[in-house]
């Protein structure tokens, strides 16, 4: 077999960063769907979800931590040839995110309402949104060892299968979100609590499609090493201080959303539900930021693992510029086509007219992110 660094930077890069950038695409696309079927019932079920929406960033924030330092650890033990450092590390890594996702769960699931309560919800959207809010954090676990999953199984050269299991688990998303919320073909009309459970259900059907691949499929005995799933403080240390890094800046911009989420409630759910759908569509920039960002760590890691610190340094270069001119396309399109964009989610004109405008201020640091 050829080996990965006889190949050409760029088409190394690529191969890596578009599949992956699809695969977070997708799983965007879960909170979108969401927002997209919510927003038939009305400014608080929106104002509700997007409130949500920004205590999942955190805890998305916090797999992404996760995910950072093991891909860094994987990368360069694949770059080595230490196939077992791999399997230690990516065990390790699903572990820590079990660990992680419990203590997430045992949090926002009793909290949920007073959650909502601090980041502004008031009345009815305190009702919405902790209950969807609980929903979701029922599988806090799954979602953060699937994050785990997809990270272990790209530093291992394989951003395909990733893919394919959030393309699956996104049908399983959009075709279930209108039977639950709406109530179609006889199913119980859950309204917004019908999103999260269509979103929880396409979370697990998700994982259960990377479990298999890795325990039992293509992946079998490459990814994992079932042995040593058990905790290792000193392990988990050294995810945690390569990770916080890389996550420290997707959490002070939700500390951020935070606060301006808290000082937007004061305008009414209007203004609020108008900033929560510009926030989800802000999501869809880190797109392309996480792909071509995991095929740079992927990449610096398994050069800089084969003693190629050149060859490093051309890929750190090749991804940043690619990022740049991918931001500037969406900084246009979001800017000329604001109208269009926000009158998917709502044509109430007073959303529409605070969402046009903010998603085009807003456009101008999409390059900055």
């Amino acid at each position: 077999m050829t080996s990965i660094y006889d190949k050409k930077i760029s088409k190394q890069i690529f191969s890596l960063a578009f599949p992956t950038w699809i695969a977070f695409l997708s799983k965007d696309l879960l909170g979108i769907a969401d927002m997209l079927f919510v927003s038939r019932l009305g400014a608080k079920s929106i104002a509700a979800v997007s409130l949500s929406g920004i205590i999942l960033g955190i805890i998305f924030m916090m797999g992404h931590g996760i995910s950072s330092g093991t891909v860094a650890l994987v990368s360069q033990a694949v770059g080595r040839k230490d196939k077992e450092g791999s399997k230690l590390y990516a065990s390790q890594s699903i572990s820590l995110s079990f660990i992680t996702g419990l203590v997430i769960s045992i949090i926002c699931i009793p909290f949920s309402d007073h959650i909502i309560s601090a980041v502004g919800g008031k009345g009815e959207v305190i009702t919405l949104g902790s209950s969807y809010l609980s929903i979701i954090a029922l599988v806090a676990p799954v979602l953060l060892m699937l994050v785990s999953m997809e990270t272990s199984i790209r530093g291992n050269n394989d951003a395909k299968t990733p893919f394919k299991s959030m393309l699956i688990a996104n049908v399983v998303n959009i075709v279930l979100d209108p039977i639950l919320i709406y109530g179609w073909f006889g199913f119980p009309e859950f309204g917004v609590n019908g999103s999260a459970i269509a979103t929880m259900i396409a979370i697990i059907v998700a994982f259960c499609i990377l479990t298999y691949s890795i325990l039992i499929g293509k992946h079998k005995n490459n990814i994992v090493n079932s042995k040593e799933f058990i905790p290792k403080p000193l392990i988990f240390k050294k995810i945690f201080n390569i990770g916080i890094f890389s996550s420290g800046k997707m959490f002070i911009m939700n500390i951020f959303g935070l606060f301006f989420m808290r000082l937007v409630s004061s305008f009414g759910t209007v203004a609020l539900a108008a900033f929560g759908i510009g926030l989800r569509l802000r999501i869809m920039i880190f797109g392309p930021s996480m792909g071509f960002g995991v095929a740079s760590s992927v990449l610096t890691g398994q050069f800089i693992g084969a003693k190629r610190p050149d060859k490093a340094k051309t890929a750190i270069i090749q991804t940043t510029f690619s990022i740049i001119i991918i931001c500037l396309i969406f900084n246009f399109l979001f800017f000329f086509f604001a109208r269009d964009i926000i009158s998917w989610f709502s044509s109430e004109p007073d959303i529409l007219k605070a969402g046009i405008t903010f998603l085009r201020w807003f456009s101008f640091s999409f390059i900055f992110l």
